[in-house]
């Protein structure tokens, strides 16, 4: 289905022109002369709008308020052409709160790209909105302050531009500015980490920014930072390309440090919004995974994991050793100590147990005070010994849990068998772990026992 464009221009001959251009290009299009004659169907439909600013009037903050009322509030970008008055800037409508701006009189190679760069980052924006929304309540971030700095580097082999911008991003608020020649790009990106990077570009520099732009969307991970590309009013071709090469934001036009400021600004607004959610996300799926008391794997995971394992195992040959653990007596600590200092006797075992076998693929809490734990083996008669090194790992020293309470005296029973067959049933494995710690528990608990699968 073809994009939506929503057009609002007070002069007819002016909406007409768009409406071809746009239409030319497989857009579906709608108009209307003033923000009031949008219909709710437009509105509705509309995925960028296209605004005059002589259609905000004086107050283009309130106008575009209103604009997005309209809008239902949804997050769709609005892209302003300014008008030929000297007042009426980019930098003046992008304050006021549009997505972005483009000077009139503009040409239709800008205005595309201005719109497939917006329509590419709307979807980026809409789908971690999206994302985040499906996240429980209580582990979405909140929204960061509007006194967010962040780190951006500016990339030109001006002298002065650097000075004049440099001074005009520090204006926009608490911004860390770092500065470098585009030939040295690479190695400062290697050591840091910007939310925004600013490539500047004289007319000598054209082809050579548009490369550079090139190479660090392909070795920076997705999201990690955006990109402003400033391009000199000479190069229109270099500055479009820009865009559809990835850049973020493009300023087109003679130099002007105010409008690429506020144009950053609104860049790191955007970026702070969109790792907050990453972070969210990241913090959500380790919560789906993650036993949240002892910080190591759930069932969930630890039988996805098991899989993975044994997948391997299959490949290469290899022996996988499958232990299950339980900590002895564990309701006397609760019973005589209460809960919470079982807790923090499990936490305790589960901290010493990952030190003991630190590269263990399988970690994990099964159970109240169950563990599962598996790893590949060379020989079978490695197992015996990393088993006793899990369990010495838990009783050779006291658990110190509070200050309040006297060290305790803490064991734990381990089963555990060696796979051969990672293509038999998973379960028949574990049950087989679990029938050997069974056996440890009879046998009078703090000793490791093995069995063969099937194994009465």
């Amino acid at each position: 289905m073809a994009d939506q464009i929503l057009v609002i221009d007070d002069v007819a001959i002016n909406r007409i022109m768009l409406e071809v251009s746009l239409t030319r290009m497989s857009y579906q299009v709608r108009l209307a002369g003033a923000i009031g004659e949008i219909d709710s169907t437009a509105a509705k439909a509309a995925e960028v709008v296209i605004v005059a600013s002589a259609a905000l009037g004086d107050k283009p903050a309130a106008a575009l308020a209103r604009l997005r009322g309209y809008l239902a509030n949804r997050h769709v970008p609005v892209l302003v052409i300014t008008g030929p008055a000297p007042e009426d800037t980019p930098a003046r409508v992008l304050q006021a709160g549009a997505d972005d701006a483009m000077r009139c009189p503009g040409t239709e190679e800008e205005l595309m790209a201005r719109l497939r760069a917006l329509l590419r980052r709307h979807r980026d924006t809409m789908m971690a909105t999206a994302l985040d929304a499906l996240q429980p309540e209580g582990l979405a971030e909140e929204a960061a302050g509007f006194d967010y700095g962040g780190h951006v580097l500016l990339l030109s082999g001006s002298g002065q531009k650097i000075t004049s911008l440099s001074y005009a991003l520090r204006a926009e608020g608490p911004i860390r500015v770092t500065t470098a020649c585009p030939n040295t790009a690479k190695a400062v990106l290697a050591h840091e980490r910007p939310d925004v990077v600013i490539l500047s570009a004289d007319e000598a520099e054209n082809p050579r920014i548009n490369t550079l732009l090139a190479e660090i969307r392909a070795s920076r991970q997705p999201g990690t930072c955006a990109l402003l590309v400033a391009h000199p009013i000479k190069a229109l071709t270099s500055a479009t390309t820009a865009l559809d090469l990835g850049a973020d934001d493009l300023f087109y036009g003679s130099f002007d440090p105010q409008e690429i400021a506020v144009r950053t600004r609104a860049l790191l607004r955007r970026q702070a919004s969109l790792n907050r959610m990453h972070r969210s996300l990241r913090r959500s799926v380790e919560a789906s995974v993650t036993d949240p008391l002892t910080g190591l794997q759930n069932r969930r995971a630890a039988m996805a994991e098991m899989a993975l394992l044994r997948k391997r195992a299959k490949t290469e040959g290899a022996l996988t050793l499958v232990m299950v653990a339980d900590v002895d007596h564990f309701k006397r600590i609760n019973d005589g100590y209460g809960h919470a200092a079982g807790d923090a006797a499990l936490i305790e075992v589960a901290r010493r147990m990952r030190t003991a076998l630190p590269h263990a693929p399988v970690m994990a809490r099964i159970g109240g005070e169950e563990f599962l734990v598996a790893l590949p083996i060379n020989q079978t008669d490695d197992a015996h010994q990393i088993a006793e090194s899990l369990r010495l790992s838990v009783c050779e020293n006291p658990l110190e849990i509070s200050s309040l309470l006297p060290e305790l005296n803490v064991t734990i029973s381990v089963g555990y068998h060696v796979s051969t067959d990672p293509s038999g049933p998973l379960e028949a494995e574990l049950k087989t772990a679990d029938a050997a710690l069974y056996q440890a528990k009879s046998a009078g608990r703090n000793c490791t026992v093995a069995m063969l699968l099937n194994a009465a």
